[in-house]
This record gives C-alpha cells, structure tokens and sequence, in this order.
C-alpha cells in the first residue's frame, strides 16, 4: 500500500491505498457480522470538498461520494452525497494518523468500516 502525496490539507488532491475491516449489526434480531478485510483506495480534494471511497470485492466495485462538511488541519469529515431519507453514511480521517472511519446508519442495518493508510517509504 503507498500513499501518492503527503497527508496535508492542501490544494493538491490526494491519492490513498488503504487496508480496512467492517463490521454491521441489524436492528431487527440485533445480530452482528464481521467481514473480511477490503483494501480501498480513498481520493480526497480538499478544494472541490469531495473523498472517493473505492474497492473490489467479489468482482464487484463499491464506490462511495462524500462532500466534505468539516475540514480542519487533522481531521476532514463528509457525508455521502446521495444520503437522504431514513439512512446516512459517513466518513472521518485523520490527517496525521492517516485512519479513517465509515458508518452508514439506517434501514435497520448499519455498518461501521475502519482502517488506515499507510505512507510511502
């Protein structure tokens, strides 16, 4: 996993491969799952206040759009762009630890993703 720029709030979009875990809980029996490590890449540009989350899993592309709400010099927060309704998705990242969190909320499953993006040697 590399990391493409340094982790700074900038005018420069950023370019992260990352390692991930998930875990979901269904409201309705209050049962949770755990799944198996994904590796998304995460594409971030402060300016046009968007995070693109991305990965494969079983010959299928999960994508995520997020429009940044909250930046500071650690911590960028966005909420997915097609949330409405009776559900919402978010994601947080730290800019110096360089982990990151996900929590979609709603329809009676909710799932938290978590991990980290490593720099480049």
């Amino acid at each position: 996993m590399f990391l493409f720029c340094l982790p700074k709030v900038s005018a420069s979009p950023m370019i992260l491969n990352c390692e991930a875990g998930a875990v979901s809980g269904k409201a309705f029996d209050f049962s949770i799952s755990k799944y198996d490590k994904h590796y998304p890449s995460i594409f971030m540009d402060i300016e046009e206040k968007l995070i693109l989350y991305a990965y494969m899993k079983n010959n299928y592309q999960h994508k995520f759009e997020y429009r940044i709400v909250e930046s500071s010099e650690k911590l960028i927060l966005g909420i997915e762009s097609k949330s409405a309704g009776t559900s919402i998705n978010t994601i947080s990242f730290d800019l110096e630890s360089l982990e990151f969190s996900t929590a979609y909320l709603g329809g009676g499953l909710n799932t938290l993703k978590f991990g980290k993006c490593l720099k480049s040697l």
